[in-house]
């Protein structure tokens, strides 16, 4: 590679950095109320493939292609099913504003929530592209984060204040486990369960694969003994949808509104409140489990006060006229605009502006002003063992 190739790829790789974007849609799922239409995985998680090996893409082509018995309980099928419903939870995570509530914090407060969804990006491209370790390894980090969000979400809400989170981002100290499971759990006997899952999950991710793992676990004793793609790799979302299943449960008792649909256009038009979902969400989560499930869910949420209290106040408001809906809209209608395309198209504008705004330019300065600032005689220390031997007990987190 010749000295101008060379900054050309520095150049491109920069570029990347800056100018940040982020790409969201929004599925239909059934068209006729009956049939379940599912988008490819590459468009769900907007996973550009030309990061994936030539096998990685022969591989996503051959799950896409399959067509597996319905009465499996893992299947490529559900496992994007589940993965449409992860993605339609975002539209929930909210908090009431209370007088310490700051811009800055309320735009952060999905912060985990998003890098949850990168981490399980990032997890199929390296399970497509036969990184055996690494996929596996992700797969906590996914759970905890979303774990995170929980927490956050029900500590602001319980104690009326943002102080918790602001002092998360000031200080960057996570809650333990221990605490981490019991407030990102409502207490309550039906949740019990719910909790135990995750403890036995967090501990077979972290013993089997977080940390040193033994010889069962490690790739060469299943004859692997260099990275790409096998069969193992392949099914993937095996693994993937044990511990996705464990994050919905984790959303499905904290947002019980879940369970409870409504018509929201017809009420708040082009502008609804982070507390509803649509019927096709909720179709969605009854197609990915059992009927008794289904139940059990549907039960613990009619029961709940909070979806009492958001149905009773959603029956208070107005039904919106199609006129009033469309005056919300305020942009140049398309030939085929309707009223559901545009609720669709605001919902994915929303989502990818939620996503981005997880960062404002001023804490993207902050942390940025912070790399910039490590002076070169503490990164020599560091690399350095003569050095190193002076500054160690002087040295800090």
């Amino acid at each position: 590679m010749t000295k101008e190739q060379q900054q050309q790829f520095l150049e491109k790789l920069l570029s990347r950095k800056s100018n940040t974007s982020a790409f969201s849609a929004v599925y239909k799922y059934f068209d006729d109320g009956t049939e379940l239409k599912l988008p490819k995985l590459a468009e769900l998680l907007s996973i550009d493939q030309s990061l994936l090996t030539e096998d990685g893409k022969e591989a996503l082509g051959y799950l896409e292609s399959l067509k597996e018995e319905s009465n499996k309980m893992m299947t490529f099928e559900k496992f994007k099913v589940k993965l449409m419903i992860f993605l339609s939870i975002q539209d929930l995570l909210s908090t009431p504003l209370f007088p310490d509530t700051t811009t800055h914090a309320f735009l952060q407060v999905k912060y985990f929530y998003y890098e949850s969804k990168y981490i399980l990006t990032e997890m199929i491209v390296s399970s497509l592209n036969g990184l055996h370790i690494a996929n596996k390894q992700l797969l906590r980090n996914f759970l905890e984060f979303n774990l995170q969000q929980c927490y956050f979400i029900n500590k602001i809400k319980k104690e009326n204040s943002f102080q918790i989170f602001t002092n998360y981002i000031k200080n960057r100290n996570n809650p333990n486990t221990a605490k981490l499971v019991t407030h990102a759990i409502p207490d309550e006997p039906f949740c019990k369960p719910i909790k135990k899952r995750i403890q036995l999950e967090l501990d077979n991710l972290s013993s089997r694969y977080s940390h040193a793992y033994n010889q069962d676990e490690s790739p060469k004793h299943q004859g692997i003994f260099r990275p790409g793609l096998t069969i193992e790799s392949l099914y993937f979302y095996v693994q993937a949808s044990v511990t996705l299943d464990v994050v919905l449960w984790t959303y499905y008792v904290n947002f019980p509104m879940l369970f409870s649909p409504v018509n929201i256009v017809r009420k708040f038009g082009f502008s609804p409140p982070a507390l509803f979902v649509t019927e096709d969400v909720t179709k969605l989560i009854k197609h990915s489990m059992s009927t008794e499930d289904f139940e059990a869910f549907e039960k613990y949420a009619s029961n709940s006060q909070e979806v009492k209290d958001h149905f009773g106040w959603y029956e208070s408001m107005p039904d919106m006229s199609e006129e009033e809906i469309w005056k919300q809209w305020g942009k140049p209608r398309e030939a085929n605009d309707t009223i559901e395309t545009c609720y669709l198209k605001m919902t994915a504008t929303v989502r990818a502006f939620s996503e981005l705004l997880v960062e404002t330019e001023k804490e993207k300065e902050l942390r940025l002003a912070k790399e910039e600032a490590v002076d070169d005689a503490v990164v020599e220390s560091y690399l350095t063992f003569s050095k190193w031997q002076k500054a160690y007990k002087n040295a800090k987190k």
